[in-house]
């Protein structure tokens, strides 16, 4: 009796984690429609929030992601990329652990702390705009002129 709450509250935590992710892709296919229309390569760069969307994507799907995946996901040179890794971990927004299957590769994912961070800022933008993937989004309900 104990854990069938228990059991409801997971499936609604992987329910809102499960939109929370396409919306971590939609906002990464924007991004590169962005790029691709607009141009501009690398004059909009913004490598962290590409580095924690990609690690939020990831680490939700259980997915290990090597530091050099990681790497490519950030949309910046690989040394930059790394920098960024670098003051990511520093800020304790993720963490690097030693691939257990090779240890020649160093795995990259969210802290426990960011995971939370990035499903709270998923929430608060869902109920800014609407559900995520859902009929009932609405992006102009900011301004009666939808500006």
């Amino acid at each position: 009796m104990i854990r069938q709450p228990i059991m409801r509250s997971a499936i609604k935590v992987d329910s809102e984690r499960a939109a929370y992710v396409r919306a971590a892709q939609a906002i990464i296919r924007v991004r590169d429609l962005r790029d691709r229309i607009i141009g501009g390569h690398g004059q909009f760069a913004d490598p962290a929030w590409d580095l924690l969307l990609d690690l939020y994507v990831a680490t939700v799907e259980d997915r290990p992601l090597a530091v050099g995946d990681a790497c490519v996901g950030a949309r910046v040179p690989q040394t930059t990329a790394l920098r960024w890794i670098d003051q990511l971990e520093r800020l304790g927004k993720v963490k690097r652990t030693a691939d257990p299957s090779d240890r020649r590769r160093t795995l990259v994912s969210l802290t426990d702390a960011q995971l939370s961070l990035m499903d709270r800022f998923f929430r608060s933008a869902a109920d800014a705009v609407g559900s995520f993937g859902g009929d009932n989004a609405n992006f102009s309900s900011s301004s009666p002129n939808g500006r």
